[in-house]
């Protein structure tokens, strides 16, 4: 992804300035990630990329994360996260949190998260097609919010998935047949919806 600069070189506005007197130049859309300001300098930038907006979409709750997100402090420290030995997010744990807000679609860059627990909160809106990215995910407990919409048939592609709790939302419409797919899947729970 490049982001598209215009750079004048004369000291007057743009308007003022004849179009050969512009310069373009392209840069990286990574440049102007959220990394610089966030997590810790070894963080994986995915997994900072990832939470940050998460915690940027439930800025808004009750009681908003604590997370120290001052460019010095590793994410593995934060509340209710948890890391693995290489220092990849592989737990969020806030069931209770009292978050509300909904789920972005960077989710989809935390491809290490085995448990992504978040049951009794009043998180709203859809679970985003992203969360296919997830292939590692292991439990996914979102009882108890806001959610609604249809439950994107991309869940069928979390194969390592042993726990789904869907129940107590607002969700509308029918499981997807490709939930179908979850051979590992022993604990499916999705009633009390819409």
């Amino acid at each position: 992804m490049w982001k598209l600069t215009l750079v004048s070189i004369s000291r007057r506005p743009f308007n003022r300035v004849s179009p050969g007197a512009r310069i373009v130049y392209l840069v990286p859309a990574a440049c102007f990630s959220v990394r610089a300001n966030s997590c810790g300098p070894s963080d994986n930038a995915d997994d900072c990329a990832g939470l940050v907006a998460f915690a940027r979409a439930t800025a808004n709750s009750t009681y908003p994360l604590p997370w120290k997100m001052d460019g010095k402090t590793s994410l593995c420290t934060w509340y209710g996260v948890a890391c693995d030995a290489k220092g990849r997010a592989t737990n969020l744990e806030l069931a209770g949190a009292g978050l509300s807000g909904f789920f972005p679609t960077e989710v989809g860059l935390l491809t290490s998260m085995q448990i992504f627990e978040l049951y009794e909160n009043k998180l709203s809106g859809t679970l985003p097609t992203e969360v296919a990215r997830l292939t590692a995910l292991q439990e996914l407990p979102l009882a108890d919010n806001h959610l609604s919409g249809t439950v994107p048939t991309e869940v069928g592609l979390l194969t390592a998935l042993t726990h789904l709790d869907l129940s107590f939302n607002d969700w509308s419409g029918t499981l997807p047949a490709e939930v179908g797919r979850l051979t590992e899947l022993d604990r499916l729970y999705a009633y009390t919806n819409a």
